[in-house]
């Protein structure tokens, strides 16, 4: 099969590319709702996820980060980056396979991302910043 939907595919943007679904929807009166159903599952599956690391692994994380801003604080470091450094961090992220837009959240780490890059104590994940 090619990469291009069958030219009577009924989910062209979500197109299984199999070829008994093609065979199949190429009949001459294929029943619609069975059509619509199988559309929104093949929609579904081609849905990007959003999968974040286990909720252990973010707490932990989470309370890391807390430790490593506590830390600098009593050793009298700086812990937060000016918003100019804070807005290129942000503008990596946003170029990302990582990064989850609606939440503003990165997929490694789980982190919320504008937070995270404000932090002079944390990194990227990917080593990125």
């Amino acid at each position: 099969m090619s990469d291009q939907p069958c030219p009577k595919c009924p989910c062209p943007d979500s197109c299984l590319r199999r070829a008994d679904f093609c065979a199949w929807a190429m009949a001459e009166a294929p029943d619609p709702v069975q059509l619509r159903h199988i559309c929104r599952r093949a929609e579904v599956a081609a849905a990007p996820t959003t999968a974040y690391p286990s909720l252990a692994a973010q707490a932990s994380g989470a309370l890391g980060a807390i430790g490593r801003v506590a830390a600098a604080t009593l050793r009298g470091e700086k812990v937060a980056v000016d918003r100019a450094e804070q807005g290129r961090r942000l503008e990596i992220c946003r170029q990302c396979p990582e990064f989850d837009p609606g939440p503003t959240r990165c997929r490694k780490c789980g982190c919320s991302l504008p937070l995270k890059a404000r932090l002079e104590t944390e990194h990227c994940p990917l080593g990125e910043w």
